[in-house]
């Protein structure tokens, strides 16, 4: 299997940090941002089936991929670079796609810079009801107190780069009918890529960062996509946290679990094309 489908990798100087990202297609721009264990590749089976219509833009944020490493990060952080480098595309009519820890940084880039993307594409995104602070909290002390010890950095990021723990992640968390070969193929890869500390302080960002206050009332139109089986967060929870707060439109994938970006590309693709239109 090809694990670039036809998307040819570029990379572009913002500031003193250089950013890789992969392209293809033509016409309205799609800028798509990975999630927490991964990189570019990981949005290519939803990236080959929008290619046909749309300028399909895989960004490696900076700390994962063969982006450029940083002494910090945060969704702040990675959402300023994220507006760097649609500035720097001079991209128009853009939508921007997130998936899993990406709709953070989504979420912190439409906040931030709310007339920059025409339409927002949230895959997953991790919407908190108020009983399940309490384990976000363990979670962000826990990746608090990996970010500051350097040895502990090491050790988390040695264990989430064996194969076995994707597997199992895989299998009992992520998705809803294991699939050996998806992992392999587009979860293998970005998780080696990452940067020790990206991982540690984008976790803690991750249990911090409340979603729903970020697109709280907005202005333009708002996707979220969720597999049917997603055990992280599900379409029920979300239009239950969600209500009445902003512009939303909702869509559930069948038989997915919560990388429905690669379970069931072709299904998650039919909803963004009507959604962008």
């Amino acid at each position: 299997m090809k694990i670039n489908e036809g998307f040819e990798e570029k990379r572009v100087k913002l500031g003193k940090v250089m950013v890789n990202y992969a392209e293809t297609g033509k016409g309205k721009p799609i800028v798509m941002i990975h999630g927490w264990t991964n990189n570019w590749i990981g949005m290519v089976p939803l990236g080959k089936f929008l290619k046909k219509k749309y300028r399909v833009i895989l960004l490696d944020l900076p700390g994962y991929g063969d982006s450029d490493r940083l002494k910090r990060y945060s969704c702040s952080i990675e959402a300023r670079y994220v507006k760097r480098f649609i500035d720097k595309l001079e991209l128009k009519e853009l939508t921007i796609l997130g998936h899993s820890m990406g709709t953070f940084v989504v979420a912190k880039f439409v906040r931030k810079y709310p007339k920059r993307a025409d339409k927002t594409i949230m895959v997953g995104a991790v919407l908190r009801k108020k009983g399940r602070q309490l384990l976000a909290m363990v979670m962000g002390r826990f990746f608090e107190l990996v970010s500051r010890k350097g040895f502990l950095e090491t050790v988390v990021k040695r264990m989430v780069d064996v194969k076995t723990y994707s597997y199992l992640t895989a299998k009992y968390i992520n998705m809803y009918r294991f699939d050996k070969k998806i992992i392999d193929v587009y979860g293998l890869i970005g998780k080696k890529k990452m940067d020790k500390k990206a991982y540690s302080q984008m976790g803690a960002e991750i249990a911090k960062t409340d979603v729903k206050r970020l697109v709280r009332g907005n202005k333009t139109p708002m996707l979220f996509v969720y597999g049917k089986y997603d055990k992280i967060c599900n379409l029920r929870q979300a239009k239950e946290v969600l209500k009445g707060n902003g512009k939303y439109e909702f869509a559930e994938i069948e038989e997915a679990g919560h990388i429905v970006p690669v379970e069931k590309p072709a299904e998650v693709a039919r909803v963004v094309e009507g959604f962008v239109g």
